[in-house]
């Protein structure tokens, strides 16, 4: 009798691994970075080699006697644990990664772009990933060296706008691995290299592809507009003034085929505190003499002009507003009073606060400077004005701007607070934006409210632009100079000296309890 070669022999059962159970507190504990590994579980299958098949093919008839099924029986039993105690040849199969979760854990898992594998390249990507997670070990850090404020912050604009803008397009991470390169050489007191010209020609060349691509007449996309803003920035640190006013004008271009600025804003799913990158090429872009048509003779209509804004009365588009000289009378009269309460002008008086808060033009000097204690108080006193009606709101939004400063601000080894002035400003929109939080109306409103107060700025010369910053400062202290500075403050001399500290918020919050 001959039998078929796949019945000669019966298959080996399969042998069931019983997975230990794991101890209630270490299931607990697990994080998604250090879970414990799961017990092997490396079963190779027999596989039938043709040889044995063939010599198991021409032995089944013997192998059908008596005599010889013991030893078949035997050889099979010695054949099936070779088969599941055999290490196996090759290292076994890891499962890929989830990437949408690496990516949420981990922003640099997923670039929008690939890059030249160089060594330099690694270097830049890995400096832009120690500012994106605020580690540093030789170095103190972007986000303390220009706003003073700590690595762990709530919110920080480097991690939070910039970066979030780099991960979305390929354009505009070329922009900002040129700034790292700039910054890196900078650190080493070097001038400009030949690979950062080399990555800026490469850039220009994008730029230039992507625009000749876009339509003719149509809208230009997020990622173009994302790049004139990146590019902006960059050049305005590491170039001459013209090259980042060049794209500040194309940006403007760029917004308007998008029906404007506030349309572009409501008609995005995108989080809407990344639009407030729109208002960084106009904090740090100085602008060129023949933008400034404000002198001191039309010091009036400046103010007039910025009242109105604060109010939120201004129905022009930022990307279309622009001035000129006042043909009309240039006569004055201040219209905002904000009539504070005693809890208000508390709040506001507070030494964390109104340090930063009055003018000190010997101190902000340079145009990034200037432009960003103009823009703290615009915020604060537009915010002030339109919640002027809900008390409850504008002491909320006063008390997170106020908690955010101790929270946020680094401090040296003296207790004293490091907080610069672009620090503050970017604390003061955040509060801002949580007391408006669900209203993505009003909140799109303060981005361009504050786009169009920054251009009034910009087309103002020296002695205008001090008395637009000194003129909202009045109108947040009216009432409070006498009441409330002298006894929380002493005097302006020592208040403009006063190192804050973290235990002054201690007595801020006595104080306010004591109020309310």
């Amino acid at each position: 009798m001959v039998l078929h070669p796949a019945r000669a022999g019966k298959a080996p059962p399969r042998r069931r691994i019983v997975t230990p159970a794991l101890p209630q507190s270490q299931v607990i504990s697990w994080r998604f970075s250090s879970a414990p590994p799961k017990p092997a579980r490396h079963v190779e299958k027999h596989v039938e080699d043709p040889v044995e098949a063939s010599s198991q093919s021409k032995h089944a008839a013997k192998n059908d006697y008596p005599e010889n099924r013991e030893r078949t029986k035997t050889s099979q039993e010695r054949h099936r644990s070779s088969a599941l105690t055999k290490t196996p040849s090759t290292e076994p199969i890891q499962h890929a990664e989830v990437s949408l979760i690496a990516s949420v854990l981990d922003s640099f898992c997923a670039l929008p772009t690939g890059l030249n594998p160089s060594k330099e390249d690694e270097e830049l990507l890995k400096f832009c990933k120690h500012i994106y997670l605020c580690k540093f070990d030789d170095l103190t850090g972007v986000s303390r060296d220009v706003y003073g404020t700590r690595g762990d912050a709530v919110f920080n604009p480097v991690r939070d706008i910039s970066f979030a803008l780099s991960l979305r397009s390929s354009m505009t991470l070329q922009w900002m691995l040129i700034a790292a390169a700039a910054f890196v050489a900078g650190r080493r007191g070097e001038g400009p290299s030949a690979s950062i010209f080399r990555r800026k020609s490469i850039a220009y060349q994008t730029m230039r592809k992507n625009l000749i691509d876009s339509p003719a007449k149509g809208p230009v996309s997020d990622d173009l507009v994302d790049m004139l803003i990146m590019a902006t920035m960059t050049e305005s640190r590491i170039s001459q003034r013209d090259a980042s006013n060049i794209h500040l004008k194309g940006y403007e271009r760029a917004v308007q085929t998008r029906g404007g600025l506030r349309k572009m804003i409501l008609a995005s799913k995108t989080h809407i505190i990344l639009f407030t990158s729109h208002l960084m090429p106009y904090l740090i872009s100085e602008p060129p003499a023949t933008d400034v048509v404000l002198g001191p003779e039309a010091l009036g209509y400046a103010l007039r002009i910025l009242e109105i804004i604060s109010k939120g009365e201004n129905t022009v588009d930022p990307s279309e507003l622009l001035f000129t000289g006042p043909s009309a009378s240039n006569e004055f009269t201040p219209s905002m009073s904000l009539d504070l309460n005693e809890t208000i002008r508390l709040l506001l008086a507070s030494g964390l606060l109104c340090r930063y808060l009055r003018p000190n033009f010997s101190i902000y000097s340079r145009y990034a400077l200037q432009t960003a204690q103009y823009l703290t108080l615009f915020i604060v006193l537009t915010g002030i004005w339109r919640l002027r009606d809900r008390l409850p709101l504008v002491k909320l939004f006063l008390h997170r701007l106020n908690v955010a400063l101790v929270r946020s601000g680094d401090h040296d080894n003296q207790g004293q607070n490091l907080l610069t002035m672009e620090g503050l400003m970017w604390i003061t929109i955040k509060a801002a934006f949580d007391g408006l939080d669900g209203v993505r109306d009003c909140q799109a409103n303060l981005i361009v409210d504050s786009m169009s107060a920054l251009k009034l700025f910009r087309a103002a010369d020296e002695t205008v632009r001090r008395r637009l910053i000194e003129h909202m400062y009045q109108i947040l202290v009216e009432g409070i100079e006498c009441s409330m500075l002298p006894r929380n403050l002493r005097n302006s001399e020592a208040a403009g000296a006063m190192p804050l500290r973290i235990q002054d918020y201690g007595n801020f919050s006595r104080d306010i309890n004591e109020t309310t």
